[in-house]
């Protein structure tokens, strides 16, 4: 049963005359015919005796009219509520994200999901994902976002990941760093001479797939740094040897620029980052979150 076709059976009860009421609804006779049908043959039961001069509703049709009125005034009291809720800024939604997540990604999806909806406040949380993990549970924050890979999220009953996209991961430096220079290809213990940057909270699992090149039992040439933020990173990446292991999707625009370069080592394993959105099983999502991931779903990665 659909809103237009209680309408059009409101409008025949009230002209009994089909084209009469045709002509108010702007529809062609049959179409309206064909509506009236519809609707009672998923209600099962005749609405409307018919005659040559006019059309009148059967005690069925009448009690359909009084429910049916009574749906579409609800209907509108909704519509009147959204709208005030729009007008008012009564919006909020609360995200979660970590570090590296938030100053990438976030920023476009928040962009546009501000211009489509500007009534809305929106509050950016930046945690690691189990600071992040306790405050959903608390409802501090409504969803958050974070790679799926290795953080133990998937064993949790209490929630629910949707999955968005998977980030291919690779090595990045600056131009014409001495690592290139190799009269060979590049394989990952040749990493072991350079400093080397690795996000924090790295997964055991994938720093175990690298062979300890991620790890602190490197060779004593070179160092290990562990960050949250990227943009310190990319610039000691200028300054010196620093290599360091990223999502190629957070450098693009410094690839496009050509502020740094990427390689995958001959040997390095098949790596990707899957990023997914966190929200609770058991609670409704609200209109604001449900329009948020709209937007990280829609969002070109």
């Amino acid at each position: 049963m659909e809103l237009r076709q209680i309408k059009h059976l409101i409008t025949l009860a009230k002209l009994q005359h089909f084209n009469r009421a045709a002509t108010e609804l702007n529809l062609a006779q049959p179409s309206l015919s064909r509506s009236i049908q519809r609707l009672e043959g998923v209600l099962g039961v005749k609405l409307l005796e018919r005659n040559s001069r006019n059309v009148k509703l059967t005690p069925y049709g009448e009690v359909v009219i009084n429910h049916g009125q009574r749906i579409l005034k609800s209907v509108g009291q909704l519509k009147d509520e959204l709208n005030t809720m729009k007008r008012s800024g009564a919006g909020e939604v609360v995200i979660g994200a970590s570090p590296i997540l938030a100053s990438r990604i976030l920023g476009s999806v928040i962009g546009d999901f501000i211009r489509q909806h500007p009534w809305y406040r929106v509050d950016l949380i930046v945690g690691d994902w189990k600071s992040l993990y306790e405050q959903l549970l608390t409802g501090a924050i409504s969803v958050f976002f974070a790679e799926s890979s290795g953080t133990g999220l998937a064993k949790s009953n209490d929630i629910e990941l949707i999955p968005l996209t998977n980030f291919k991961t690779v090595f990045c430096c600056r131009p014409h760093h001495p690592i290139f220079g190799k009269p060979s290809a590049v394989r990952l213990d040749d990493l072991k001479d350079y400093p080397l940057a690795v996000p924090l909270g790295l997964p055991g699992e994938l720093a175990t797939a690298f062979g300890g090149v991620l790890t602190n039992g490197r060779h004593d040439k070179a160092g290990l740094i562990r960050f949250e933020q990227f943009n310190p990173i990319k610039v000691s990446l200028q300054k010196c040897d620093m290599v360091a292991l990223v999502p190629e999707a957070l450098i693009s625009r410094e690839l496009e620029e050509g502020d740094l370069v990427s390689f995958v080592p001959d040997d390095m394993p098949s790596v990707s980052i899957g990023l997914c959105a966190v929200v609770l099983k058991s609670e409704s999502r609200s209109p604001g979150v449900y329009e948020f991931l709209k937007c990280l779903k829609e969002f070109e990665y």
